[in-house]
């Protein structure tokens, strides 16, 4: 988080948006808000923490005085249901994708031109890694192993690639579905992503 915020450098105006950074991460919730998981859910690692939007800068106390100190307000995220893969059907800001088990796109929710650009047919067989921020590679092949690894649903917070250049800020849920009544045998992975910011 640091790292982040010391990108520029620090400002001494305190009303200045100019060197003003956003990023989520993860934060670990407190114990409270552990004992509220629904029944059934595991003790993972995602489980026990929560996304957080921070927006903040860094500043210098003083020009006499070289320390510096981080301004940031957090903003926790909405995070969907740990008990089911099933996207809400009134959420507008959800996307659904369905991966090869080498995460080839099979086929993808008709939305999804709406926050990545690309229609459906343009990512048909496409790599859904050409698609994830660099620096969120790590995470996303995390994710990947742990589904293929058959860990029941998991969860990431990831960006991902626009047709403009842009980037995303996606909560996904990942887990193994069958992929249709034809062929019972060869599941699919199943990411319901939905829109942060």
């Amino acid at each position: 988080m640091w790292n982040q915020l010391q990108i520029h450098p620090p400002c001494f105006d305190c009303f200045s948006t100019a060197y003003e950074r956003s990023f989520i991460c993860r934060m670990l919730k407190s114990q409270c808000f552990k004992r509220r998981l629904p029944d059934g859910v595991p003790d993972q690692p995602e489980n026990r923490s929560t996304a957080v939007l921070v927006r903040g800068r860094v500043h210098e106390l003083s020009p006499a005085n070289p320390q510096t100190v981080l301004v940031a307000i957090c903003f926790p995220l909405i995070e969907p249901s740990l008990r089911s893969i099933e996207p809400d059907s009134y959420d507008t800001l959800c996307f659904t994708t369905l991966h090869e088990m080498d995460l080839r796109i099979k086929a993808t929710s008709d939305n999804i031109v709406f926050f990545l650009g690309f229609s459906e047919n343009q990512l048909l067989h496409c790599s859904w890694y050409q698609f994830v921020h660099h620096n969120d590679l790590q995470e996303a092949t995390h994710l990947h192993c742990r589904v293929r690894s058959g860990c029941g649903q998991c969860t990431a917070v990831l960006r991902l690639l626009t047709r403009d250049g842009s980037t995303i800020y996606v909560r996904t849920v990942a887990g193994l579905v069958k992929q249709d009544d034809l062929d019972t045998y060869t599941p699919v992975i199943q990411f319901n992503n939905r829109v942060l910011r």
